[in-house]
């Protein structure tokens, strides 16, 4: 069984992880925590408002992105899936990942993002993260995540 995490690519991987992981999930969360939240069976909306609250230290009202906060928000998420892009070409012209032409370690980690951003916005005109997906790097990144979902 090939390995997600090869000795030659770790160093990429482990850069890649730190560079874009948090930026992602700080730009995710204040925009999809209400999609989710909808989602939410009645019996469950309590823990989740009060586990919210606890990892984030406010509520979730206060978490989530309007107005100016929101275009701002859109705005990181868009300059980061062009870096995503960045790293990708730092690997080669036709590379389809992260470390090149076959899926590591770090595709699984954002790849798991993007594919939970679909799944949970639905189509690229219905959901304003889903629709940059669609749109930064003219489609590529939605191929991405395709290429990606069966592993989700």
């Amino acid at each position: 069984m090939r390995s997600l995490f090869l000795l030659q690519t770790r160093a990429l991987q482990v850069a890649f992880n730190d560079n874009i992981m948090p930026r992602i999930y700080m730009n995710v969360a204040p925009t999809l925590t209400f999609d989710l939240y909808g989602l939410v069976l009645k019996e469950s909306k309590q823990y989740f408002r009060d586990a919210r609250a606890e990892d984030f230290g406010i509520t979730i009202e206060q978490l989530v992105s309007h107005g100016d906060a929101r275009a701002q928000n859109l705005a990181a998420f868009q300059a980061l899936l062009e870096d995503v892009l960045k790293w990708m070409a730092a690997s080669g012209e036709s590379a389809q990942y992260v470390t090149g032409e076959v899926p590591s370690n770090a595709d699984l980690f954002l790849g798991g993002v993007l594919v939970f951003i679909k799944r949970i916005g639905g189509k690229p005109e219905e959901h304003d993260l889903f629709k940059l997906i669609d749109t930064v790097g003219k489609g590529r990144l939605l191929k991405y995540v395709g290429e990606l979902e069966h592993l989700a």
